[in-house]
């Protein structure tokens, strides 16, 4: 009996022997020929342009540097909105109603989560009914796409005419933005018909790729009112722009890649009004 158990295990062992190779050969093959096994993390052995440290490729459905993060879930394919990044931009009472990220937003809220509704009401004259509104982040969050109603250009018609908007310029003369954006304006609160705030704002959601991930110059950031008190999480005033709080007198109040934007007021006098900090270059995000 003993003997046969010996001899069952010894045949089991060769077996064994026999087949191990076997199964270590086919899981060392590098069928791609992209310079990875599965045994070294290849997670699509039949794909060369997948492998660890691969590039992701933004929208192709694919997990290419095999992270297990797919598209706008890896950082690779995703951009940095900063902390008072605006979506949606209205007036009461001449802009009632705008949209951010799908949603409705009239001048009595409306924002879609994680953004906040905000106000900058008018002081001249004094009114409840007339003040600039839209929505904020309020925290910096990474993102595979820019919302639909995101602003990436902010101007004056009267004291800032010709702003930056990624590699051009958008004018009130001739009220033209990049391509995925749309020119709004919104009538300057204290009420002249010839003094708008203007911009443009992303038409529909904008998916992030490598191309575009830090194409960010002329975005503003913390937009706020030398006199007029921000309604929610206001300070003095100010809405914080990055963990940062602009302010009209200090052009070194912006975080860096940054810089100071006075946008004026109350029909074109550059001494007070709207002011914030806009992208003055593309930021690395790497």
């Amino acid at each position: 009996m003993f003997r046969l158990m010996m001899m069952t295990l010894t045949m089991m062992m060769m077996m064994m022997m026999l087949v191990a190779p076997a199964f270590a050969t086919t899981a060392d093959l590098d069928a791609d020929e992209d310079g990875y096994t599965a045994y070294e993390g290849d997670c699509n052995d039949g794909r060369s342009d997948t492998y660890p440290g691969a590039a992701e490729v933004c929208g192709d459905g694919v997990d290419n540097n095999c992270n297990g993060a797919i598209d706008g879930l890896d950082r690779e394919c995703q951009t940095y909105l900063p902390q008072g990044t605006i979506c949606g931009m209205g007036h009461a009472p001449h802009v009632p109603e705008t949209t951010c990220d799908g949603a409705v937003v009239t001048d009595l809220g409306g924002c879609p989560l994680p953004y906040e509704f905000f106000t900058l009401k008018d002081v001249v004259p004094q009114s409840d009914f007339m003040f600039v509104f839209g929505c904020r982040l309020p925290v910096g969050e990474w993102v595979g796409e820019r919302p639909e109603g995101t602003v990436i250009a902010y101007g004056h018609s009267q004291n800032m005419p010709s702003v930056p908007v990624r590699d051009t310029w958008v004018t009130w003369a001739d009220q033209q933005c990049p391509a995925g954006s749309s020119f709004f304006a919104l009538n300057d609160r204290g009420g002249d018909a010839n003094s708008f705030y203007f911009g443009c704002a992303l038409s529909a959601a904008e998916p992030v790729t490598h191309d575009n991930r830090d194409d960010m110059v002329g975005m503003p950031c913390g937009l706020s009112h030398t006199v007029s008190g921000a309604v929610l999480l206001g300070m003095g005033g100010n809405y914080a722009c990055d963990g940062m709080f602009p302010d009209w007198n200090n052009p070194n109040s912006c975080p860096p890649d940054m810089e100071l934007a006075q946008y004026g007021d109350r029909g074109g006098d550059p001494s007070t009004g709207e002011f914030a900090c806009r992208y003055s270059t593309r930021p690395n995000l790497d």
